[in-house]
This record gives structure tokens, C-alpha cells and sequence, in this order.
């Protein structure tokens, strides 16, 4: 099951649970109600009492999981993703280049937006994705993106595949591995990432992490 699947099957669980502690607890007030104006005004009357209740708990429930990421995770179980992540890719001159991206996401969606910077700290390149898919089964992401390159002057269009790294296929990826292709020249470019964390932070505070991250990786 789904990341979606799961939200809609816990706000399902408590509207049926609430439902039958509301009709437990007010049940002589219900059989009044059918005596005095009839089975279907009360019908009625129930069918949008349990939507009301279905709304607010699903309100309720996406707050708290907006809120409490720890929670999120275990919700979402392999299909989140949600943070700062980290990394680093050889440019088409062999050239350094690090990664920062925020991964936006939530029951409806990921949103991925992510910059690029040379050896030197200045912003190389920046993008955001138009569409993202996640295979939590196969551990595969996969988006498009448009990119803006600081040299160049117009918006190249990207698609990106990475496999996902994780302890257990029930886990939460911790690492990515994949490649980026300019869809007009077809050249793939390999990047790595890591999730540095769950929260969203500044671009400049991930940069810091990404250079470390590289020169370990090639000391």
C-alpha cells in the first residue's frame, strides 16, 4: 500500500471508530430523532454527521503528520522521502559540481527542488521537478525536471532516474544513486546523494555537508 493509501486507510479506521462511540453514547437522542421527524431526515442527518467527521479527522490527521515527521516516516514507510539531500556529479568537462535539493512532499505529491554548485561555492545550476513518480516496491524514483543553468540562457529540460538505497525494503531510503539526462543530448550525467534530514535546510547549510560528503568519497 501507497503513502496515500495508508493516510485514507487511518482517517477511515478513526471516522468508523468515532462514528460508533458517537452512536453508542447517543443512541436515545438518535431513536428520538427517527420518532419525531422520521428515518429519512435522520438518514440525512447521519449521512453528513459521518462526512463532517470524516472531514475534520482527515484535517486532524494531516496536521499532525505535517508537523510530526518522525510520524510521517513510519506512515509512509519506503515511500518517503522528505528533507534536505546531499551529493555531488561530474559535470561533461569532469568538473565538480555539489548537490543540494529539498525533497517537498506530502500524501498528494513530491515536489523536488534542487541547486548545484561549483568547486568554489557559486551556484552552478537550479531546477524543479514537473512530475515524480515513487516505486516503493522496485525502490525506483524517477522525475522530470526543468533546469536552469547559470551559463547557459535557456531552460533544459531533464530526466532523472535514481535507485533507491535502503536497509530493508520496508525501510525509509537513506541514499540515492542514479543519473540525469539533458533530453536533448542524451548524455547521462551519474550522481550520488545522501539524506542529510527529514527537515528542509537551507541551501548554504546542505552545501557545507555535500563538500564533505565528496571528499570523502574521493579520498
Amino acid at each position: 500500500m501507497d503513502a496515500a493509501g495508508r493516510f485514507y486507510l487511518i482517517v477511515s479506521t478513526l471516522t468508523v471508530v468515532a462514528m460508533y462511540a458517537m452512536i453508542i453514547h447517543f443512541v436515545p437522542w438518535i431513536l428520538h430523532a427517527v420518532g419525531a421527524f422520521g428515518s429519512i431526515p435522520s438518514l440525512v442527518a447521519t449521512v453528513l454527521g459521518s462526512l463532517g467527521v470524516y472531514k475534520l479527522i482527515a484535517w486532524g490527521v494531516r496536521l499532525i503528520l505535517g508537523k510530526w515527521l518522525w510520524l510521517r516516516a513510519r506512515v509512509s514507510g519506503p515511500s518517503f522521502l522528505h528533507g534536505t539531500w546531499i551529493g555531488y556529479f561530474r559535470g561533461r568537462n569532469n568538473d565538480l559540481r555539489y548537490v543540494v535539493e529539498h525533497f517537498e512532499q506530502d500524501f498528494d505529491g513530491l515536489v523536488i527542488r534542487g541547486q548545484s554548485f561549483t568547486e568554489d561555492g557559486r551556484e552552478h545550476a537550479h531546477w524543479t521537478s514537473t512530475s515524480a513518480t515513487i516505486d516503493p516496491r522496485s525502490g525506483v524514483l524517477s522525475y522530470l525536471s526543468g533546469c536552469d543553468i547559470m551559463t547557459r540562457n535557456v531552460t533544459v529540460q531533464s530526466v532523472c532516474v535514481f535507485q533507491i538505497k535502503r536497509d530493508d525494503k520496508s525501510d525509509c531510503a537513506h541514499g540515492i544513486t542514479g543519473y540525469a539526462v539533458d533530453v536533448n543530448d542524451g548524455i547521462r550525467i551519474a550522481v550520488t546523494e545522501k539524506k542529510l534530514d527529514k527537515r528542509l535546510l537551507s541551501f548554504s547549510e546542505g552545501l557545507v555537508e555535500a563538500k564533505e560528503m565528496a571528499a570523502n568519497a574521493n579520498a
